[in-house]
């Protein structure tokens, strides 16, 4: 699925931002792309390859299929599955000087309910170490939940929690913590792995994003 930990291949650094809903994602992904390093994750387009994009919806096919999870209901899972595959080789063809920075990318991905299906487990695991020797930085935004949810309220931006109860967007953001919790544990272990974390209630977004582009500066300097 990905060039093996530790190849001597120049690739781009790799960034993602993680984080419950109002915990500023966006607006820090929208700053460090100010920066003239900084790309948004590269998109599968038709002029790519087509047996890059066929290659690896079969293969989504087939794990599914595996798994007796080709249902109506899953099928929204086989194009993210086969960008998922698809994205290390679109990595590579990227120029090595650059750094790529997901807002919604492999972890979050891994995280999604519909992923976390027991049936899944293996390929999940073996999916998450490839992307935690891959991942150079992982950008954790957070927040108390009584800011969370106020913000959530008061943005434009459609969420489901949006006009909820307290009580019910407070369960809604435990679920997320404790769904984030393991992998964010075993990304801080992970030799190669910088966790960063903010709390966005007390830094803003600007002080977030320099010192973010200084970390990658100094990691880019190193390598």
């Amino acid at each position: 699925m990905a060039p093996a930990a530790g190849s001597a291949r120049p690739r781009p650094l790799l960034v993602e931002l993680v984080g419950p809903p109002g915990a500023g994602k966006s607006t820090v992904f929208e700053g460090l792309l100010r920066d003239g390093r900084i790309e948004p994750r590269p998109i599968l387009r038709r002029r790519e390859p087509s047996s890059l994009a066929v290659w690896n919806l079969l293969a989504a096919l087939v794990l599914l299929g595996r798994h007796r999870m080709l249902n109506r209901s899953m099928t929204w899972l086989l194009p993210e599955l086969a960008y998922l595959r698809a994205l290390p080789k679109l990595l590579d063809q990227r120029p090595p000087e650059r750094i790529v920075v997901f807002d919604q990318g492999p972890i979050f991905f891994l995280t999604r309910p519909q992923v976390l299906v027991p049936r899944l487990a293996r390929w999940r695991n073996s999916t998450f170490d490839t992307w935690s020797s891959l991942l150079d930085v992982i950008v954790l935004l957070e927040a108390p939940d009584d800011v969370l949810i106020e913000r959530i309220n008061a943005r434009s931006k459609v969420h489901r929690m949006k006009g909820s109860t307290a009580a019910t967007a407070t369960e809604f953001l435990a679920d997320h913590h404790a769904v984030f919790r393991e992998p964010l544990e075993r990304l801080d272990r992970a030799e190669g792995t910088t966790v960063l974390r903010f709390d966005t209630s007390s830094r803003s977004a600007e002080e977030v994003v320099e010192e973010v582009v200084a970390r990658l500066t100094t990691l880019r300097a190193a390598r």
